[in-house]
């Protein structure tokens, strides 16, 4: 019933969804109405009225109109194409049942609806949970009751007990969650400090009301707070101490406790750490740089664990699931011959092992490998056993049957103690491609509503071209989205031959073995504008004259205009009293990084709505027109005011009258309580994208809030380095030397606490291991070989400074076009030193709390 703000769902369909035009040539009528309160018949202000047109060509792209009703609950569309309609309304508090209408030529239909109002709710919220001694708690209330007041009750718990329980959550929760009596068990849980009634003094029109209630000072504790309107409750929990805790929790179960001034963000030496695996008895005390480093054993005492820091009256609690992983010692790795078998083929795979040693590894030393052959569905087909070389190298081979079902067969190989992980051989009932397909755009990039093209090429693998092969390509397409991933580099998400599809084109190769196949980039039922360009994806089948026939594949860019358009709101968390900060953005299509200038954009505002499976914009008369500068950049201001959500539709023609637009949205927080809980901002900006051994990163780290010191640690599943950095200023630079071990790569993180707020982030540090790749070079004695001469091949291997270096080789001989069947993913290098997750666990004393 309540009404979805579209921040998140307008990203999900990328503005697409827009409202429908109407041209002369369909007949149209009209709809006006009144929108009234069921339970007293009052107009029903500010609700959203949805007509969607039945029986549409493309359900996937519903086309959606809305308004919303005056003062009065009036509301009217105009130039309405005649049919079946369904009508939706819905606000904040109310909502009426679906109805359906019939818009008649020429005529304009009355219609009333009474919306029925939501069921009863009471919701408590504070701008912070976690307060100082000296400070005075306030409860925001947010409700929707008949009731003409409320009351609060606040309870002091026992600190003790909520650590036995195992947190905060686990001892709050049962109190906030009556059984079927009604009980709750408070007066056992703790001692009833404050108990007030006020009345409900202002309510919106449709009866929904915020009240502020004051808590009164508080002494240091926990402290469970419960607001009631009849039957309808509402609970939350404050914390008061001068202590907070961060703790760092390695997949060892081994945690690292920095204790600090609340406020300040200062360290807290002299900390007491207790840990309920110790029955709260005391496990360490912080140093001077408030650190403490707690063991496993005494941390452990199941799978929740909790340690509660004291010093004084203060008491600072942290509870986490402690679930240590298990890293094996030894590391298996393998690879087949070949990327894909037929059934009956036998398999050759080759693999290594080694031992950790430290952050490398070293020779596992003499022994056997035992090896199994599993099927698809993981039965075993055959073992066997192979000798482990001075080099620490293992091969063998498995037979498969001609009735083989295809699919991913895996070599399991155990030694050591250790055990592989993905050797798989592809078994494929494929036959061995004769000829190569390339298919390739035939430029850069094509706009939108025009025709595109792409050039498919045959060669057979000898070089000679496939000449009047008939070709058959299948089109689809799929919208180009971009993301930044956590290096800040754009990225595009491709598509890999997806989408949906959107026609055929046959052709024949010509003397060149080449064939042009032309498509429409525009489809019927398409919107008459997208907010995103598109991959057309063209999937060429080419069949000879002997009916041998095999594929190709190759993307087409198919863009909107001459530039890109992109907008953000760069401050998305607004208040009524904050300015909306647009950045409209114009750049190259092909190239993010590159500007495109001096672009005159249109920008309007308004809100968006998701009803009835579209996201509809409800436009302001409100408009901007700016130009793009060198950079390709602009920006606007827009004062928030009463407006519940903010959108931004901003669109720009180009030379040839191509439209590119562009949407954002900004989240409305509905009260100064739940917007303060969102400011603090924490960035970490590292010099270089990769480092070497014994470089110093230089670590850039940027808040809105300096005066405290921040625990700045290397890690990956355990913590490799640590500081405390004091940050004194909007910006501090830390230098953090890098180490061989670090390789492929660790991730600097941030922890910091500051004005009872915790920040943290982090960012990958990448580390090259040159000195570990090995160069090889394949050389063989002659070029050309006839059938049944022998070929010499020689593999010579050097280290990374060009100086020779033993190996253990494999060669394998496959005919090319198997290549073309599957393609080849081994990598060694990649094997023995994989991409490292961020492993260490970091939590803090004074989360948030869902009740």
């Amino acid at each position: 019933m309540k009404r979805i703000f579209g921040l998140i769902a307008a990203t999900l369909f990328c503005g697409t969804l827009l409202v429908y035009g109407v041209t002369q040539e369909v007949p149209v009528g009209g709809l006006k109405g009144t929108i009234t309160m069921q339970e007293n018949k009052k107009p029903l202000p500010g609700a959203l009225v949805s007509l969607a047109l039945l029986g549409q060509a493309d359900e996937e792209r519903p086309q959606v109109k809305a308004v919303e009703t005056n003062e009065k609950g009036e509301f009217a569309f105009r130039n309405l194409p005649a049919g079946s309609y369904r009508m939706e309304v819905s606000a904040n508090e109310h909502a009426a049942t679906v109805k359906i209408l019939e818009i008649q030529e020429g005529k304009v239909k009355e219609t009333k609806l009474a919306a029925k109002p939501s069921d009863p709710y009471l919701r408590m919220y504070a701008s912070q949970k976690v307060f100082t001694p000296d400070e005075t708690p306030r409860i925001e209330l947010h409700g929707f009751v008949p009731q003409k007041q409320v009351g609060l009750a606040v309870y002091r718990l026992d600190m003790d007990k909520v650590a036995q329980k195992g947190g905060y959550y686990e001892a709050v929760s049962p109190l906030a969650n009556p059984d079927k009596a009604g009980n709750t068990d408070l007066d056992r849980a703790g001692q009833k400090v404050t108990a007030l009634a006020q009345a409900v003094k202002q309510r919106d029109a449709e009866g929904a009301f915020i009240e502020t209630l004051p808590v009164g000072k508080l002494k240091e504790g926990v402290y469970f707070v419960r607001a009631t309107a009849g039957p309808s409750t509402a609970s939350s929990v404050l914390l008061v101490s001068k202590l907070a805790m961060v703790t760092k929790t390695d997949r060892t179960g081994a945690t690292l406790c920095y204790t600090t001034d609340l406020a300040t963000g200062k360290p807290v030496a002299g900390a007491e750490i207790v840990s309920r695996a110790n029955g709260l008895q005391t496990v360490a005390t912080t140093d001077k740089d408030g650190l403490a480093t707690i063991a496993k054993s005494s941390v452990d005492g199941d799978s929740r664990a909790l340690l509660m820091a004291r010093k004084g009256d203060s008491t600072a609690l942290v509870g986490f699931y402690s679930n240590p992983g298990t890293n094996g010692d030894v590391w298996i790795r393998g690879y087949p011959e070949r990327p894909a078998y037929r059934p009956g083929d036998t398999v050759q795979f080759k693999g290594f092992v080694r031992r950790v040693a430290g952050e490398g590894y070293a020779l596992p030393g003499t022994g056997n490998a035992e090896i199994e052959f599993r099927d698809p569905d993981g039965n075993v087909l055959a073992k066997s056993t192979a000798p482990i070389s001075v080099h620490g190298g293992f091969s063998g081979s498995f037979p498969t049957s001609p009735e083989a079902k295809p699919g991913g067969y895996n070599i399991v190989v155990k030694a050591f103690g250790g055990e592989s992980q993905s050797i798989y051989a592809n078994l494929v009932a494929y036959r061995k491609p004769e000829f190569s397909i390339t298919v390739k755009p035939s430029k850069d990039r094509f706009t939108m509503g025009g025709k595109a093209s792409a050039t498919i090429e045959c060669k057979y693998y000898y070089g000679g071209p496939v000449v009047g092969a008939k070709v058959k390509a299948y089109v689809y397409r799929s919208p180009l989205y971009t993301y930044t991933n956590e290096d800040d580099e754009e990225q595009t998400v491709e598509s890999y031959g997806g989408g949906e599809y959107s026609q055929d084109v046959e052709a024949v190769t010509d003397a060149s073995g080449r064939a042009v196949v032309e498509f429409d980039t525009r489809a019927k039922d398409d919107p008459e504008e997208f907010a995103n360009d598109y991959t057309y994806t063209v999937s060429a089948s080419v069949t000879e004259d002997g009916g041998k026939f095999f594929d190709g594949q190759g993307d087409v860019r198919v863009t909107r205009g001459d530039f890109n358009l992109t907008m953000e709101v760069e401050n998305p968390i607004l208040t009524s009293s904050d300015n909306a900060k647009v950045l409209i953005r114009t750049t190259d299509p092909l190239d993010g990084k590159k500007p495109f200038p001096n672009q005159e954009v249109t920008v309007q505002s308004g809100r968006e709505e998701w009803t009835q499976g579209a996201m509809v914009f409800l436009p302001e008369p409100r408009f901007w027109t700016v130009k793009t500068d060198a950079n390709g950049e602009a920006r606007i201001d827009r004062n928030v005011g009463s407006t519940q959500s903010l959108a931004f539709h901003a669109f720009a023609d180009d030379k040839d009258g191509h439209r590119v637009v562009a949407h954002a949205s900004a989240y409305i927080v509905g009260s100064p309580a739940l917007a303060d809980r969102e400011k603090g901002d924490l960035r970490l900006t590292l010099d270089q994208k990769r480092y070497e051994n014994g470089e110093n990163a230089k670590a850039l780290i940027q808040t809105d809030m300096p005066g405290g010191t921040a625990l700045v640690t290397v890690q990956t599943d355990r913590i490799l380095w640590r500081k405390l950095v004091p940050l004194d200023s909007a910006g501090t630079l830390v230098e953090v030397p890098v180490k061989q071990e670090y390789a492929p790569n660790v991730y600097v993180s941030v922890a910091y606490v500051r004005e009872k707020r915790f920040l943290e982030t982090d960012k990958r540090l990448r580390v090259d291991r040159e000195d570990r790749k090995l160069k090889i070079e394949v050389t063989s004695d002659r070029e050309v070989y006839k059938p049944g001469e022998s070929a010499q091949v020689t593999v010579k291997t050097t280290d990374a400074n060009g100086k020779p270096v033993a190996a253990d080789v494999s060669v394998g001989v496959v005919d090319r076009g198997i290549y073309d069947i599957s393609k080849d993913g081994t990598d060694l290098y990649a094997d023995l030193y994989p991409e490292r997750s961020n492993g260490v666990s970091t939590n803090y004393s004074f989360p948030e709390i869902y009740l």
